[in-house]
């Protein structure tokens, strides 16, 4: 049985983040990737140059017919416009696809030039999504959205999980990484040791990797304990910053 799963999120031409980081990472774990593209963008794996953001009704046109014809298990969204369009495309989907995972990294501005791109506050981004929804922010972004909230607060008194990232973390005496899971039951946290070498684009790749085991059928915890060990393996691949896919 062919299995789909669905990124909505911003054209990168070196392949190393955005919908394309997407595609090959849907393919590594076995299923057909689909893909909306949410802005077309100048970048290289080192340089930020431009974005320029695709007009919503050809975006959400693009949406509905791949919801029309494929059965998609599980939904990834990046980088957007505004907290306005993912609400209206998470509606969209939830109209056609009701209960289907969905997994949000929210990016807010571009690692290799420090730009701000899109994206709100973090009650934008509660309204926008539904509950059971994963958010995936790292440090940095976590503090814009959410400042000194509890991250076990935010997901009790919205219904979303968080898997708070800890990768751009300032580096642990024991040389391990470890990203925390939070949800409106509990806190899980995963352990895996520092991969040495930076990788463009991981924090796709990750959100990416959860989408697809999700859409694969596993739980939660399973799925982002996954992509964490696939994301490691990512980072130890040749390539210089853009790192390979084949595991």
């Amino acid at each position: 049985m062919v299995r789909y799963v669905l990124s909505i999120g911003g054209f990168d031409p070196s392949g190393g983040a955005g919908v394309l980081a997407d595609a090959k990472t849907f393919e590594a774990h076995g299923l057909m990737g689909l893909a909306v593209v949410s802005a077309n963008t100048i970048q290289t794996e080192d340089s930020f140059a431009r974005c320029e953001w695709v007009p919503h009704g050809f975006m959400e046109a693009q949406l509905l017919a791949l919801l029309a014809r494929y059965p998609v298990g599980a939904v990834k969204f990046g980088i957007l416009e505004s907290t306005g369009v993912l609400a209206r495309l998470r509606g969209l989907v939830e109209q056609r696809r009701p209960g289907i995972p969905a997994v949000v990294d929210p990016v807010l501005r571009a690692t290799a030039s420090d730009a701000p791109l899109g994206g709100g506050g973090g009650g934008e981004y509660l309204q926008a999504l539904q509950p059971g929804d994963l958010l995936t922010p790292n440090a940095i972004e976590y503090k814009i959205l959410f400042g000194d909230e509890a991250p076990g607060s935010v997901a009790s008194r919205s219904g979303l999980s968080l898997l708070l990232k800890g990768g751009h973390a300032q580096r642990a005496d024991d040389g391990m990484v470890c990203d925390t899971l939070h949800t409106p039951s509990g806190t899980m946290d995963f352990r895996i040791a520092r991969a040495e070498g930076d990788k463009h684009g991981t924090g796709c790749v990750l959100s990416s990797a959860i989408a697809a085991r999700l859409a694969r059928g596993e739980d939660l915890a399973t799925a982002c304990r996954g992509a964490q060990a696939y994301v490691g393996a990512y980072l130890r691949s040749e390539g210089g910053r853009l790192g390979r896919h084949y595991q």
